[in-house]
């Protein structure tokens, strides 16, 4: 077995449009991200506040689901849920 193929065979197998296609590509969808990323922050913080003034406990479920849902990554959704309880 031989070793696996270095990044510079990958990239110059890609040829001129597809190297820069995949650059824009993750370039216009992180901008997206960074976009919408207050509108998230913000729906995690209705989410969780809505769970706390029914009387319930936060759990982790709720994290993660709210992690999965907003795309937001989980060690920020925990930081929400510290500053709000």
């Amino acid at each position: 077995m031989g070793a696996p193929p270095c990044i510079w065979t990958l990239l110059s197998s890609l040829g001129e449009c597809g190297f820069f296609g995949i650059l824009i590509i993750c370039f216009v969808g992180e901008r997206a991200m960074r976009g919408n990323g207050e509108e998230h922050l913000e729906v995690i913080r209705r989410e969780l506040q809505a769970i706390l003034q029914d009387g319930k406990r936060v759990t982790e479920r709720d994290l993660l689901r709210l992690s999965a849902q907003t795309g937001v990554d989980y060690s920020t959704v925990v930081r929400i849920q510290q500053e709000i309880s």
